[in-house]
């Protein structure tokens, strides 16, 4: 099974996102079983602080890679709950270099 058909069973189960190692899990005959795969998460950002309350997230994993992410509405209070925006989104992408210069007090 692929690193994105993995997630999106996952979600069948969960409404938060997964731990990479999760992923390496499966129920057989009521028995949670290691899969031949090791999963890592290699990123967690906010990407967006609009929605009203939660943060718009991207979760990043590798297997083998491959890189696949998951973005889905964090909750930000005790009264909202992961899936009140809707379906996370999950797909594949690819790592880049970015150079970014600051500045700081001298």
């Amino acid at each position: 099974m692929s690193l994105v058909e993995d997630i999106r069973l996952h979600y069948t189960e969960e409404k938060s996102p997964p731990d990479g190692p999760d992923l390496d899990y499966e129920l057989v005959d009521g028995q949670w079983v290691k899969k031949d795969t090791e999963t890592r998460q290699v990123s967690y950002e906010v990407v967006d602080d609009t929605p009203r309350w939660g943060d718009l997230i991207q979760v990043v994993f590798e297997r083998d890679g491959t890189y696949v992410a998951v973005q889905d509405v964090r909750p930000g209070t005790e009264y909202q709950d992961w899936g009140d925006y809707g379906d996370p989104s999950i797909f594949e992408v690819e790592p880049y270099n970015v150079t970014v210069t600051k500045y700081k007090k001298v």
